[in-house]
């Protein structure tokens, strides 16, 4: 064999480890899985013209606020609020008329 020929096998058997080694498949199958048998395990209630609060399963500290008007089969734009210091319920409060 020549120098070439070295080089383009080495370098197809290189090719097909890095993409052998990247195969996730069953890793990902048994996250999906994880994942799903805790979002079947928790039940939200959510009521309508009130304030709601949900927590995050990974971060208890981390609380998500948001806002359904008692009408809001209607249509109406989505208003998405950040707040930095994460007092969600505050900020929806402030543009809850605009529901």
């Amino acid at each position: 064999m020549n120098k070439t020929s070295t080089k383009a096998i080495a370098l197809i058997i290189s090719m097909l480890w890095v993409l052998s080694s990247c195969n996730t498949a069953s890793r990902k199958k048994e996250n999906d899985n994880a994942l799903l048998d805790t979002v079947m395990t928790v039940k939200t209630v959510i009521k309508r013209g009130v304030i709601n609060n949900m927590t995050s399963l990974n971060d208890p500290n981390c609380i998500y606020s948001f806002y359904f008007p008692k009408d809001s089969l209607t249509k109406y734009p989505v208003l998405i609020l950040l707040d930095p210091h994460a007092k969600g319920t505050y900020t929806v409060s402030l543009y809850q008329s605009l529901a």
